[in-house]
């Protein structure tokens, strides 16, 4: 059901906006809360960054004994480096200051190593556990290589591809597919479509749009206009079930209806016009047709 209770409880056209126009940042953002509010709570990020430290510590030292029993220091220190590469980074001038110990004992230079090593374990654990607060979260999670918010919603959002015409995201879940759906389109007023005689907002949805004599025009720009049953020669990745007797969710309309006038005016056009049975829908309503679209009791 996220975001949709997530908006519900926010009350916000703020919110909304800011999810029917950057759908994609939105939900990573949220996530990205998810996850520093997660960690802030208790000393979950420090045990997980001393976990981290301690198992490429690990890794280095087991690294170390492996290589050192049978290599000389100028086969050992390349070794070593190539035998990490996926778990840390070595800056090239750092290696070519290493090679000047050409002459020193393997034996000894790993004993010296690996005394190194434990020392800055120690150091970290000791830095990363003085470290807390929101701020430090964010601040390590903004500078990871690969975000977690970011990697989560590949995962929970699929593709992110959103419906050409409302704005809903595709359904398909991954990345590997080749054709992009959604049960739940919206009006198509919440991605700027209006009509063009009256500049007001479009209650109308996609699935019964695709079934009817209506065009469309593909872009502002263009004088040309084009059936919505031909969709698919202009959007050929999404398939769009055509159906003139299904509504917009209740959850869609009462949002539409709670805030016509200010998607109007940050649009720059004219307020949809909201059929009479909408105007009595209530934030009940509004719920009950969120679970009935995801078939929930």
């Amino acid at each position: 059901l996220f975001p949709y209770t997530t908006l519900f409880r926010s009350d916000s056209f703020q919110k909304y906006k800011e999810y029917t126009t950057s759908y994609g940042t939105f939900v990573k953002n949220w996530i990205k809360e998810q996850i520093i509010k997660k960690m802030s709570s208790g000393e979950q990020m420090q045990q997980l960054e001393a976990e981290l430290v301690s198992e490429i510590v690990k890794k280095i030292t087991a690294t170390i004994t492996s290589i050192s029993k049978n290599l000389e220091i100028k086969k050992f220190i390349p070794q070593f480096c190539s035998d990490l590469e996926d778990q840390l980074v070595f800056p090239r001038d750092a290696l070519d200051d290493f090679l000047i110990l050409i002459n020193a004992k393997t034996d000894q230079f790993a004993i010296n190593l690996k005394e190194f090593i434990e020392e800055m374990e120690v150091h970290l654990t000791k830095g990363y556990a003085n470290k807390t607060g929101i701020s430090h979260i964010t601040e390590r999670i903004t500078h990871l290589p690969s975000k977690p918010h970011e990697l989560l919603f590949t995962r929970l959002c699929g593709c992110g591809e959103q419906c050409p015409f409302c704005g809903t995201p595709c359904e398909a879940g991954g990345q590997d597919h080749r054709t992009h759906f959604s049960s739940m389109h919206r009006p198509q007023a919440f991605a700027t479509y209006r009509w063009l005689s009256t500049d007001k907002l479009l209650i109308d949805i996609c699935t019964t749009l695709v079934v009817s004599d209506i065009r469309f025009r593909i872009s502002n720009k263009s004088d040309e206009y084009h059936p919505y049953k031909e969709y698919r020669h202009f959007y050929p990745d999404w398939e769009i079930a055509g159906d003139p007797s299904t509504k917009a969710s209740g959850y869609w309309k009462y949002v539409l209806k709670k805030f016509n006038n200010e998607f109007a005016e940050y649009y720059f056009f004219k307020p949809a016009d909201i059929p009479e049975a909408w105007t009595t829908l209530t934030a009940e309503d509004a719920l009950r047709g969120l679970k009935e679209s995801f078939h929930m009791q």
